[in-house]
């Protein structure tokens, strides 16, 4: 499946405007984004912990834009995809822009739908 066919995340059943190839459709890579990630990944907290600051920051725009409006629900996605960067940060393949990945992680915890803290509910663990 091309990301250019992904279906609209908000539900409406339309393709989202243009797909993977429309730049408001993109997460934009951040000067010196790739530079944090390698030093966090080589073991400076301080990098990754300034990565992870402004990953979030594009996240919130990035996942407001495209798929959700309730603030509480765009911050509990972000938290997802913080974790799931984290956990899958031995995925991301050297050499490569780190915005990409992101992106990827972002769209698959859109389509998914709802964090899985919100699925667990108060009486599901």
């Amino acid at each position: 499946m091309g990301l250019a066919r992904l279906k609209d995340p908000r539900g409406w059943g339309a393709s989202v405007a243009g797909g993977a190839r429309d730049p408001e459709w993109r997460l934009a890579e951040r000067p010196g984004e790739r530079d944090l990630f390698v030093r966090g990944l080589g073991g400076d907290a301080s990098a990754y912990r300034e990565f992870l600051r402004g990953t979030a920051h594009a996240l919130r725009g990035f996942i407001g834009r495209h798929a959700r409006s309730d603030p509480d629900e765009v911050e509990a996605l972000v938290q997802e995809c913080l974790l799931a960067i984290h956990a899958r940060r031995h995925t991301w393949q050297d050499g490569q822009p780190v915005a990409p990945w992101v992106e990827a992680i972002a769209r698959y915890k859109i389509r998914t739908g709802r964090p899985a803290a919100a699925e667990a509910g108060p009486d599901r663990p």
